[in-house]
């Protein structure tokens, strides 16, 4: 794997961490509007003020080593188990 073609996928993998994390927020997001009995008409309002929280800040900094790692890696058999350590994150709730 070319230097370019790691960077790639160290980014795309960058933004999975992303999408989980805000998964996970528009989930509670949900769940909070059904339990009061109201529309989550503001829920844009709310991911963007969740996406701030130092929960979700570090969710998404438990990765970076594993990004730098990507970055460096020579081949396939050294980033699989890097990727599979992405894909068992657990998103804050």
């Amino acid at each position: 794997m070319t230097p370019q073609e790691q960077r790639m996928l160290a980014e795309v993998l960058r933004r999975l961490a992303a999408y989980m994390a805000e998964r996970r927020i528009l989930i509670t997001i949900l769940k909070e509007a059904v339990r009061d009995n109201r529309s989550p008409q503001d829920w844009e309002k709310e991911l963007h003020r969740l996406r701030e929280t130092p929960e979700y800040h570090a969710f998404l900094e438990q990765f970076e080593p594993i990004f730098s790692q990507l970055d460096q890696a020579a081949d396939l058999e050294e980033l699989m188990p890097l990727i599979q350590k992405i894909i068992e994150g657990k998103a804050p709730n």
